[in-house]
């Protein structure tokens, strides 16, 4: 459970209720009095979550207790937050993969690397098998069933449209979720993600997370003061809360119209070769195609979004835009057919014509869109560090005021806030970092982006500049 907070006088403090390793002499061994930094990772793209735990061995714990790799890491921490939320390893505990030890003074530093339980079990398995269904279940058997992930976590997932017949050859569980996500989709065409954190696992798609409400709203280039020793606790707890809206670093991922174009962001192209017919068929992608339908950060709760390029500027001196050079990013496929049969030599009409139920995923009409939404990862947001919060994970969508450099004292009527950078933010990576130096202190390190921006960027661009000299 969270830790009220009136217990603190600061936010960002913690504590550790548990923390031990169960080794292999099947004795624990207690670390709470010898922490250094405790840090959880969390990633969208990544799959599972890791840990790291790093502590300070004056008395040799780790050749005392042979501690090598696969104990078990009995783990939990909370922090002051006005909602019930902990980090709790207590009845699912991590893994130790690997020990790193490194000589400090008369002792050592020892770092332990963690692991939850499913990512130990997807090194250790190989799938061979077919299935048939909704994607969304295929995947939900993956992580429940105890020979694949045999996973007990809370699995929570959107509904993909389409029955099929998936065959996977001798791959990791992950490897073959990772598959599935490919073909996955939801009626607006939106792809899926699979990750965890340390709320449980996830098979999400990118409509449903933008359809989220928001989570909190941090504010990047305000300062504040807070008085340490309040008289009142409602004063503390109104210091604790503001602080835990504050940013306290970022670092802005760059933009870069280059690596956008060649990652395939405002236009791709696909040759599609259909092994069945003996043809090919020539597939080109824009990004307003895949604009119009809202499935952006902003247009998932009702607002207006608009693009975060003016793709529609012209580019060269023939007054083509980013959209028209489909060739910035090819991509090769094979069919079993394409429309008809759709991807299938097996399917002539689709279910309910006939008895045959299954449709495999069109690739036309879906893995050009799906590269565009990827591009967006790591290149439309930022870095930022903030007051740690619990209650945060990936995959939430936080809203950030971005202040303006300069503003007029004298205009009440000017906006304060970035139009463009102030916004809607989906978390796609974070670190929890727990450092136990004095005072202690929880913070995040997260890394936010968005694909859509609520001001429209001008698209006036002459199409053949003239010289300034």
């Amino acid at each position: 459970m969270s830790v009220g907070l009136s217990q603190y006088n600061y936010s960002g403090t913690f504590e550790v209720e548990e923390c031990k390793l169960k080794t292999h002499h099947g004795t624990d061994v207690s670390l709470e009095g010898v922490l250094s930094i405790v840090s959880v990772y969390e990633d969208i793209m990544q799959g599972f979550m890791t840990a790291n735990i790093s502590f300070a061995d004056t008395n040799d714990l780790v050749l005392n207790n042979g501690i090598v790799g696969n104990e078990f890491c009995y783990l939990k921490l909370v922090t002051p937050s006005t909602e019930d939320v902990s980090i709790d390893f207590t009845t699912d505990p991590l893994i130790v993969t690997s020990v790193t030890q490194r000589t400090e003074g008369q002792g050592k530093f020892v770092t332990l690397t963690l692991a939850s339980r499913e990512y130990m079990r997807n090194s250790r398995t190989r799938i061979s098998q077919s299935f048939s269904g909704n994607m969304s279940e295929i995947v939900r058997r993956l992580v429940k069933e105890k020979q694949f992930l045999g996973s007990n976590k809370r699995f929570l997932t959107d509904d993909s449209v389409g029955l099929e017949r998936v065959v996977i050859p001798n791959l990791r569980p992950l490897t073959a979720i990772q598959m599935i996500a490919q073909r996955a989709k939801t009626k607006k065409d939106s792809p899926f993600v699979f990750f965890e954190t340390s709320k449980g696992l996830h098979f999400l798609s990118f409509d449903m997370i933008n359809r989220q409400n928001t989570k909190t709203t941090f504010t990047l280039g305000a300062s504040d003061t807070y008085d340490n020793k309040p008289s009142k606790s409602s004063q503390l707890e109104a210091n604790i809360v503001r602080q835990l809206g504050q940013v306290e670093s970022d670092h802005s991922i760059s933009n870069s119209v280059l690596l956008n174009t060649m990652n395939g962001m405002y236009s791709s192209r696909m040759l599609l070769h259909d092994i069945y017919n003996k043809t090919y068929h020539d597939l080109k992608f824009r990004y307003s195609d895949a604009f119009s339908k809202k499935n952006d950060i902003e247009s998932g709760i009702g607002e207006t979004g608009y693009p975060v390029f003016p793709i529609s500027s012209p580019v060269d001196e023939d007054g083509k835009t980013v959209e028209d050079f489909h060739d910035s990013y090819l991509s090769v496929q094979s069919s079993s057919g394409f429309n008809n049969p759709k991807g299938s030599i097996h399917n002539i009409n689709p279910y309910p014509n006939t008895i045959y139920p299954f449709e495999e995923s069109s690739i036309s009409d879906h893995l050009l869109s799906r590269n565009h939404k990827m591009a967006f990862l790591d290149r439309m947001g930022m870095t930022i560090e903030m007051v740690g919060n619990l209650s945060i994970q990936a995959s939430d969508v936080i809203r950030l005021n971005v202040y303006k450099a300069k503003t007029d004292s004298d205009n009440e009527d000017e906006e304060l806030y970035d139009e463009r950078l102030t916004g809607r933010y989906v978390i796609t990576r974070l670190r929890h970092t727990f450092d136990f130096g004095r005072p202690k202190k929880h913070t995040i390190q997260a890394t936010v982006i968005k694909d859509s921006v609520t001001k429209p960027y001008s698209n006036n661009l002459p199409p053949n500049p003239k010289r300034l000299i």
